[in-house]
């Protein structure tokens, strides 16, 4: 009897011009990292990220996260205290081989949070807090901000907010539901809380991986919230999220945890510092780029023009920036199935 795994392939599709079924390696560290571009009302993509999970999902329930916008299900709320469990070690020993970006990803997600905080109040950082300092023998730098606004006299008129604030990441809330665990990015119109909303569920995600005390095979899939990567945008915002990003490929790259980012837009996903190695391209609608042009119909392959001119929506261009292969593939119309009887020497 073959062992009911989740470190089996995904048949996620065919080679459309003949060859047969496409796989994924998702759980192999290299093989691990996959963005998926297309719009939200032309392309499958979020119905192909729904079926990943659930194929997943459906083997281990412990193995899918979500950081997404979708609110349809809220599910069982569970919340994280991983933030704080985090924060409340030691900057790591001289040895250690990832001192310098485990210092700095605690440091970029603290500062991050509180500026982003100040902006969508409209008042400068020094407004809403003094200069705080933490005890990194003992410490992260989350605690040394939480002691400054413990300090704070009661009639401070940002007390409350900040107090607000550090409730929520000390308890940051994700939902059990039927296709993983999710956390729900906040609605707003404005920018920067809805930017801090993202950046709380990655520093909880990033905490919960420091945490973990046994091996877990996990899939974290991120919808990225549009408004936040238009090329009209705040460029501010662009830059905190790509480091973001950039922290979450690192993870993925130290970790058993395989990575999806799922948007409408090229940018940032197809920068190298990112180094996603896949790729898989939908035809999209409103982004910054657009397929259906004639300049950039020139540049893609003539057969998925073809399939696209048909109507085959859910043909699409995989692109491996590893092996410098670019290949054009039909998403599976039904369920996605796991590839059980697979040799690991199949894949490289």
């Amino acid at each position: 009897m073959i062992e009911k795994s989740i470190e089996r392939p995904l048949l996620i599709g065919n080679f459309t011009n003949g060859g047969g079924e496409m796989a994924w390696a998702w759980w192999m560290r290299h093989h691990s990292k996959l963005a998926i571009v297309g719009s939200a009302e032309l392309s499958p993509r979020k119905k192909f990220v729904k079926k990943v999970a659930n194929c997943i999902h459906s083997r281990d329930q412990d193995a899918v996260y979500w950081i997404t916008t979708n609110k349809e299900k809220l599910g069982v709320l569970n919340v994280d205290n991983s933030i704080n469990w985090v924060e409340e070690f030691s900057d790591p020993p001289e040895e250690y081989t990832d001192r310098e970006a485990f210092i700095k990803t605690r440091q970029f997600f603290s500062t991050t949070y509180f500026n982003l905080l100040a902006k969508s109040m409209g008042i400068k950082r020094s407004e809403l807090m003094p200069l705080s300092s933490y005890k990194r023998s003992l410490e992260g730098p989350l605690m040394g901000y939480k002691r400054v606004v413990d300090s704070q006299p009661d009639e401070d008129k940002y007390k409350e907010v900040l107090m607000k604030h550090m409730n929520h990441l000390s308890e940051v809330p994700w939902f059990k539901t039927a296709e993983g665990k999710k956390f729900f990015i906040q609605d707003s119109n404005n920018l920067y809380i809805t930017t801090m909303s993202l950046i709380s569920a990655i520093w909880s995600f990033w905490s919960l991986t420091c945490k973990a005390d046994a091996p877990q095979q996990m899939i974290l899939i991120v919808e990225l919230p549009k408004e936040l990567l238009q090329y009209d945008g705040e460029s501010e915002i662009h830059s905190i999220i790509v480091e973001a990003l950039e922290i979450l490929s690192r993870v993925s790259s130290l970790t058993t945890t395989s990575l999806i980012i799922s948007t409408e837009m090229l940018y940032p996903v197809m920068m190298q510092e990112l180094d996603i190695r896949f790729k898989l391209i939908l035809q999209t609608r409103d982004s910054d780029i657009d397929l259906s042009s004639t300049e950039n119909r020139e540049m893609i392959s003539p057969l998925l023009n073809e399939q696209w001119d048909a109507g085959n929506q859910n043909t699409g261009y995989w692109i491996d920036s590893y092996t410098n292969e670019n290949i054009v593939v039909t998403l599976k119309d039904k369920d996605i199935d796991f590839w059980d009887d697979y040799l690991a020497s199949n894949i490289e």
